[in-house]
């Protein structure tokens, strides 16, 4: 068996979750300061003890005054760092994590900080959006912008219709896999989404983008995340009961876009899927849960079938059984997900695995939880974590 440098040597110590609210009331600092406090104080350490530093910008970004290794050093009053990253695979929170494993891995640091922010646009501010677009695109969106075809939402509901007249996937089972994860977020007193949500109300709802309707895109919040790894050989002294991170892999391409995949059903590339399982050295039987990023809902069947859990146009009939419910054979989403607990481009997902196989899942909790999936991203860039106690 070939020994693959980050196998299980890097560990997650500590993880921090705001909560998700529609306005937080305060500036994006102060909302990562409390998620990386709540980490820290989660691993029992101090911010001295932080070498290395990973997060999804390391400069300004359009969407706002977000964390980058520059401001964390800063607010955690450190000299300077060993090390710094943005993400692994550009798969934003789980690609920080990801990096922050790798770096733990190869020495490049002891003790690394991922942390991952969202600000829900608002009319004015740092994290406003400019809604009357740009004057220019370049690139492919040359040929899509000037036809108001340029939304994440229309590109995906285009991968939606296929999927739906020839992949087996019908809108009933989409409905399935959005009402079981409003469920869990129920359960989570960390999810914006507070209200239950039936079938009906899902059918009913008015389209995004059609076949794409309300209840199919995440849910814009302000929240943040952070996640503290170190050596294994070290997480013994730190305070909570540490999770090994037994693999990561990730994946680049095709294409920079979603529009002209040769085939929408491989959207996310199977060639990940093939990759992942024998580098970990697992198969999906052995899972206890999934967490899996859920920008929209067709996300999920896309990733099972991308990673194998499923075969090609199985996964639909997989989600409407009710596999992916609590008490499924395959609990997915049980923090609620982007649709319900709110969008944090997968950092939410990160927090709920730790939480999971710590035990520490309250009302959620998966029985006997051992090993648990953790993906995020969308084409061109994806990133799937294997982690274990």
């Amino acid at each position: 068996m070939t020994d693959y440098t980050m196998r299980d040597k890097s560990t997650i110590v500590g993880v921090g979750h705001t909560g998700c609210t529609k306005d937080a009331g305060a500036a994006p600092e102060a909302v990562w300061m409390r998620a990386v406090r709540e980490a820290l104080d989660d691993a029992g350490l101090r911010p001295a003890d932080i070498d290395g530093i990973s997060t999804p910008f390391t400069d300004t970004w359009p969407m706002g005054a977000l964390p980058t290794p520059f401001t964390l050093t800063e607010s955690l009053g450190l000299p300077g760092l060993r090390w710094h990253a943005g993400p692994l695979g550009g798969a934003y929170s789980l690609g920080s994590v990801a990096s922050a494993a790798l770096a733990v891995s190869t020495g490049q640091c002891d003790t690394a900080l991922a942390v991952h922010c969202m600000m829900r646009p608002k009319k004015k501010g740092p994290t406003a959006y400019n809604y009357r677009g740009a004057q220019a695109a370049s690139g492919v969106h040359a040929h899509l912008a000037p036809y108001g075809y340029s939304v994440f939402v229309q590109m995906m509901a285009t991968v939606t219709r296929r999927l739906l007249d020839t992949n087996g996937l019908t809108r009933e089972q989409l409905g399935r896999l959005v009402v079981d994860q409003r469920s869990n977020a129920l359960r989570n007193p960390l999810a914006v989404m507070k209200d239950p949500l039936t079938l009906d109300q899902y059918l009913g709802a008015r389209w995004l983008a059609e076949p794409l309707a309300l209840y199919d895109a995440d849910m814009p919040v302000d929240a943040a995340i952070a996640v503290v790894i170190t050596r294994s050989d070290r997480a013994r002294d730190c305070r909570r009961r540490p999770v090994t991170i037994r693999h990561v892999s990730t994946f680049l391409g095709p294409r920079p876009d979603w529009v002209f995949q040769a085939d929408y059903a491989e959207l996310f590339p199977p060639e990940l899927g093939r990759d992942f399982w024998r580098r970990a050295d697992v198969d999906p039987t052995d899972l206890s849960f999934a967490q899996i990023q859920d920008g929209f809902s067709v996300y999920v069947p896309l990733w099972l079938e991308a990673l194998g859990i499923v075969k090609r146009g199985e996964a639909g009939g997989f989600i409407g059984e009710g596999n992916l419910a609590r008490g499924g054979t395959l609990p997915t989403n049980t923090h609620g997900g982007n649709l319900s607990e709110g969008r944090l481009q997968g950092g939410g997902a990160v927090v709920e695995a730790v939480r999971q196989l710590r035990g520490e899942a309250g009302d959620r909790q998966v029985d006997h939880a051992t090993t648990g999936l953790v993906t995020v991203g969308g084409s061109p860039t994806v990133c799937a974590a294997l982690l274990h106690v």
